[in-house]
């Protein structure tokens, strides 16, 4: 007999999620992307995300963004350029296995 693994997601009653002064490489965008889905698919979705002073790795990422949350803001948001993922390997190890989005350096945490 097999039990499906029930989705559940971290922090289920958020509603809305701001990223200020991040750096967000093409590996967290997927991520990031992965998660919004299941909410989605799991009527948990977010009703607002807003991207404050950020760099991702694609200005297309606004576009997949659409339909995974019902409202956007895209305020002073760069596209890093074709370099971001080299800097993903330098930036990783400093954290010690904490990855990418452990503390440090000012960016979310």
């Amino acid at each position: 007999m097999h039990i499906a693994e029930q989705y559940r997601p971290p922090a289920p009653k958020l509603q809305s999620l701001t990223l200020h002064g991040v750096d967000v490489f093409s590996g967290q965008q997927q991520n990031l992307l992965d998660v919004l889905k299941r909410r989605r698919n799991h009527q948990m979705g977010l009703k607002k995300l807003a991207l404050r002073s950020c760099r991702v790795s694609t200005i297309e990422y606004k576009t997949d963004l659409k339909g995974l949350v019902e409202r956007i803001t895209w305020d002073n948001v760069t596209e890093m350029g074709s370099n971001c993922e080299s800097e993903l390997d330098e930036t990783d190890s400093e954290f010690d296995g904490l990855g990418y989005w452990g503390y440090g350096r000012g960016r979310y945490y």
